[in-house]
């Protein structure tokens, strides 16, 4: 069954429910039980901004960019609908299914692979049709950037390398990615980039107050990154909501949500206090300074955390 929150003007809000298998007629019919309003003269619209849906009676409700626990706000004496105006934008898409959610939808953390990568290919994954492997692209995508702007990203803001030498780094598959990356990402994507702390349970958007008109998250744990997501628990990666408005604050809300049920867990790494070993030399180095200086040293970059 499918369930739907639906408000109408002048009527309570009601929750239906409808067989998964219906077709679009079924849900008219019973939302006309709920509001009086005539299937021929129901304007009805889901998601964030809200779409209007178009359908005939007898196509069926899997057609529709529909998720169960949805709000469909519904109002009398709309023109029949047309296909046209029933085209969404993916964002908008996107909204649907967050708004009015019956706790169906939730935020979910889709894990990225631990391979010096995560960054990218979390990015990859939220903002590039859940591209796991988007690091290659992206790397370069980030060097290209810091070269066409040497005065901008100068040694001082680069930790002392110049735009050439952090170009060549940050294409090297085992380096990491961070802030500096993130940013750039968001003007690449034309797209806020809301990474979250796990131990702290904060937020720090990158790109925000540019004007972009979508937002995509990912979870920070102090050494990695994964992406987030919207889904049923159990819903199929392909049926993932990762673009949202940037005002829309209940999809932030329940970001954060998610990081303090993993910080609950413990599942964070404070970086002044792990211990890791670097895989080329076998030094072993206590918080991320001391990682930090043993890269300026040596050049080495490849780092492993242990117990």
């Amino acid at each position: 069954m499918l369930k739907f929150r639906v408000t109408a003007p002048g009527k309570p809000a009601a929750v239906i429910e409808v067989p998964a298998q219906a077709a679009f007629g079924e849900l008219q019919r019973i939302i006309q039980e709920k509001t009086g309003i005539p299937p021929g003269r129901q304007d009805i619209r889901a998601g964030f901004p809200p779409t209007l849906l178009s359908a005939k009676p007898e196509d069926p409700l899997s057609s529709l960019p529909l998720i169960s626990g949805v709000t469909l706000a519904v109002k009398e004496g709309a023109a029949p609908s047309t296909a046209s105006e029933a085209k969404a934008s993916s964002e908008a898409k996107a909204a649907s299914g967050i708004s009015g959610s019956s706790g169906r939808i939730t935020a979910i953390r889709r894990i990225i692979d631990d391979d010096n990568s995560c960054l990218f290919n979390a990015v990859g994954y939220v903002l590039d049709n859940r591209n796991r492997n988007a690091q290659e692209v992206l790397r370069q995508v980030v060097a290209s950037v810091i070269l066409s702007d040497p005065v901008t990203y100068n040694a001082a803001f680069l930790g002392g390398k110049t735009a050439e030498e952090y170009a060549e780094y940050i294409q090297k598959p085992l380096s990491w990615g961070g802030g500096i990356e993130l940013a750039i990402l968001s003007d690449y994507f034309e797209a806020e980039i809301a990474a979250v702390a796990v131990e702290t349970a904060t937020m720090q958007v990158f790109g925000q107050g540019k004007g972009w008109q979508k937002r995509a998250y990912v979870i920070y744990t102090g050494i990695h990154y994964d992406a987030v997501a919207f889904n049923t628990p159990d819903g199929p990666e392909s049926k993932d909501i990762t673009v949202f408005p940037p005002d829309y604050q209940d999809v932030a809300a329940a970001v954060l949500q998610l990081a303090k049920q993993l910080q609950a867990k413990g599942e964070y790494t404070n970086v002044n206090k792990f211990t890791l070993r670097c895989e080329n030399c076998g030094k072993g180095l206590v918080g991320q300074k001391e990682a930090v200086a043993h890269f300026k040293e040596t050049g080495h970059s490849n780092f492993a955390e242990y117990r």
